[in-house]
């Protein structure tokens, strides 16, 4: 049987490729291997007519492309075409009953820290070929534990804007038990505070909201270990900002 990838995802490997065009496509991929074949997966041509409605891109932040700017930016978009977003051991599905537009841990087999899985919508939206909304820069900026990590620090991220909705990643080299708390401040409401979500390793982390709603201060204890460090957060509107801090 003929297959063919969903014209969406072809639009979106062109902008891809015009955005880093000497990235590497090592682990790239659109129709699956016989594994996949095997099991349900958006990797097979299974819709329509012999469609595969997922594409991988390969994490390659020497190349240009860094994994975590683009499943930041496709998050961010809510473009309605996406239906999930696996990266780095996490998962974003953007259906109702599926925790919509939320990071939450992923376990399959395989971990998706070489490439970011996108898979589209079996419909017609599959077939759309508008332009992604990426911006011009394919590398996110990340910042290392000695920058973050040794506070403590005032200015350490910050994000704000005019989106509603937004995730960052921070990648750390080193993270010991020396380093002790990362806490958050967020500002723009207090509501803000209960929809704050912190990530280690792709791993929610419980973080304590207070009752005072003057003390916006989020406290989370640092694990041992490297890895990266994420949170994400619905604001208020466009006046709403976070901040990470790091304390010895």
């Amino acid at each position: 049987m003929g297959w063919r990838v969903a014209r969406s995802l072809d639009v979106l490997l062109g902008q891809l490729n015009t955005l880093a065009p000497q990235r590497s496509k090592a682990s790239d991929g659109s129709i699956g291997d016989a594994a996949h074949a095997s099991r349900d997966s958006d990797h097979n041509p299974w819709y329509g007519p012999g469609i595969v409605t997922a594409r991988d891109f390969t994490h390659d932040p020497a190349g240009g492309l860094d994994g975590n700017w683009l499943a930041e930016k496709l998050v961010a978009s809510r473009d309605p075409r996406i239906k999930y977003v696996i990266w780095n051991r996490r998962i974003v599905d953007s259906r109702p009953g599926n925790n919509p537009w939320r990071w939450v841990p992923y376990n399959g087999t395989n971990p998706h820290t070489k490439h970011v899985h996108v898979s589209v919508m079996p419909n017609a939206s599959a077939e759309d070929q508008r332009a992604w909304a990426l911006g011009g820069d394919a590398n996110v900026q990340h910042i290392e534990d000695e920058e973050v990590l040794t506070g403590p620090l005032d200015h350490a991220y910050e994000a704000s804007g005019e989106r509603q909705y937004h995730h960052r990643t921070i990648e750390t080299r080193s993270i010991s038990s020396v380093v002790g708390d990362v806490w958050f401040s967020v500002s723009a409401g207090y509501a803000d505070m209960e929809n704050l979500f912190l990530f280690f390793n792709g791993v929610q982390a419980p973080i304590h909201v207070p009752k005072v709603p003057s003390d916006t201060r989020q406290v989370w204890a640092v694990p041992d270990g490297c890895g990266s460090i994420s949170w994400e957060y619905d604001c208020a509107g466009p006046s709403s900002s976070a901040v990470i801090y790091g304390n010895r």
